[in-house]
């Protein structure tokens, strides 16, 4: 069957040939409408050439960086299905996945292809195409009467990661969400420096320039100190971003830089509130953005001014948002999501859990516990499996909110690690503001508003809660800076730890 994106893309590229569609930074080429489309054609043909099986399944593994959209519209052109890295530093990684999904090949840079002894097939824009024999205990196969399909990874990823299933007409659907809720037009100028191969770069960046031509300065990477000259010699007036992309800019004081920006958008984790405030106060509004690979947008913050309590915003256009029951709080829920973007369902067989998310109802019931404020989302904890300690049950969000109250406490994560004694025991990384945090007055806060067994027994205090390159806190970055306050190390932000157990 024609693929959807393609051809709209074919309508955009015919109407603005010339136009820049992708402003390439950091020495990344620049190229025109007219461009993009000649490379997916050439791309296409070397697919061909490469006896590919009809409607292939291929993993690629471009960056951020123009071959992205040749290698996306070439396969997607062929009804094939693409499973989407967001870089190849790991070769063996991208051949397991391949493996799992029942892939006939591989896309990567060629000099990696190269460095890791892979035979392989030249491809326009330096890429190389490596065949990959049939896998026949593939998790999942391409069905080439499902059409064009992409398949998103799931954030915490491995060699075989969890993938979601989404069909053309799933990204398309979110895309047109996502730009008439931002109000994001053709003639936009998006910076790509979150990766477009994740779901957010998807709806913000690929399918808003494919499907309306809607342009981006392509970037591999966060570059702060050169944000200023990017946005200007490409004319930015969107910056979709991730909380720490904002916090270094705020701590850096390089918030400047962004003047002039027409829309500032944060997604991927829940933004710091002193951010928010001092990007107002210099009169740069940060819209926080929520959603989920299965989902794609969920709801957008369009206020220009911040909220307290603080919100996610509104459903976006299309979309319809409720609360499935979750505890004995009548006010809060877990989040379900129903509407046109949301994915058919993971690639392969996936264990029943009834606490994990799960495509069921003709919608997602997401992992994310939160409220309504009126019309607004209040995202209030994860549903997560407790932490037990000593036979007794810890929620880590309870935890959590208790934390966040403290004085000088900005941010707080919680979770459970192995304890001889207990089972599990209860360990904090809270963010500070300022020198004036006091471990023994966290403690001594939290046994004010806790009973004994949900207090911290480790408390590790850090300038900032360190991230993954999905702008979610990381779980094994936290455990490795637990581990090096444990040794007596100074962890990185000058982490302090009260071990009493």
């Amino acid at each position: 069957m024609p693929s959807l994106i393609a051809e709209a893309f074919a309508r955009v590229a015919a109407e603005r040939r010339d136009g820049v569609a992708l402003a390439g930074l950091a020495g990344l080429p620049t190229r025109s409408f007219g461009d993009v489309a000649a490379a997916a054609r050439e791309t296409a043909r070397a697919l061909d050439s490469s006896r590919l099986p009809p409607a292939p399944c291929v993993v690629s593994a471009t960056g951020n960086h123009p071959s992205f959209f040749s290698v996306f519209l070439a396969v997607l052109s062929a009804d094939g299905a693409l499973v989407l890295f967001d870089s190849a530093d790991r070769a063996d990684g991208l051949l397991a996945a391949a493996a799992a999904f029942g892939a006939d090949a591989v896309v990567l840079p060629a000099e990696a292809a190269d460095r890791a002894g892979l035979a392989s097939t030249p491809l326009p824009d330096g890429l190389a195409l490596v065949g990959v024999p049939p896998a026949p205990d593939a998790a999942w196969r391409h069905d080439p009467r499902a059409g064009p399909t992409v398949l998103k990874l799931t954030s915490g990823s491995s060699a075989a990661p969890r993938a979601v299933v989404a069909s053309e007409r799933h990204l398309a659907a979110d895309a047109r969400h996502v730009v008439r809720a931002m109000d994001i037009g053709p003639g936009d100028v998006s910076l790509a420096a979150i990766p477009l191969a994740h779901s957010y770069g998807l709806g913000n960046l690929v399918l808003p320039l494919l499907l309306q031509g809607s342009a981006i300065a392509v970037r591999d990477g966060f570059a702060p100190r050169q944000l200023r000259q990017d946005l200007d010699a490409a004319g930015v007036t969107v910056v979709p971003g991730v909380p720490f992309f904002y916090e270094h800019l705020r701590r850096h004081d390089l918030l400047p830089s962004l003047a002039g920006v027409r829309r500032l958008i944060t997604a991927g984790a829940p933004i710091a509130r002193d951010t928010v405030a001092a990007f107002h106060a210099a009169g740069l509004p940060l819209h926080s953005f929520y959603g989920t690979s299965e989902t794609g947008g969920i709801t957008f913050d369009d206020r220009a001014d911040p909220r307290e309590p603080p919100t996610v915003g509104r459903p976006l256009p299309g979309v319809r948002v409720t609360l499935a029951p979750w505890g004995d709080d009548a006010d809060r829920g877990r989040v379900f999501v129903q509407g046109e973007a949301v994915a058919a369902g993971y690639a392969g067989h996936v264990e029943p859990d009834p606490i994990a998310p799960a495509f069921v109802d003709n919608g997602f019931l997401t992992g994310d516990l939160a409220r309504f404020d009126g019309l607004e989302l209040v995202l209030v904890g994860r549903v997560t499996r407790f932490i037990n300690v000593a036979g007794r049950k810890v929620d880590p969000a309870e935890v959590e909110q208790v934390l966040r109250r403290a004085p000088h406490v900005l941010e707080a994560h919680v979770f459970g690690l192995p304890c001889d004694r207990r089972g599990e025991q209860v360990v904090a990384c809270v963010r500070r503001a300022g020198d004036a945090l006091s471990v023994a007055d966290v403690r001594a806060f939290c046994a004010g508003a806790l009973p004994a067994w949900k207090v911290p027994r480790e408390i590790v205090v850090v300038d900032a809660l360190p991230q993954d390159a999905r702008g979610k806190v990381s779980r094994r970055e936290l455990e490795r800076l637990v581990t090096q306050a444990r040794g007596g190390q100074v962890a990185a932000g000058g982490a302090a730890v009260d071990r009493r157990v």
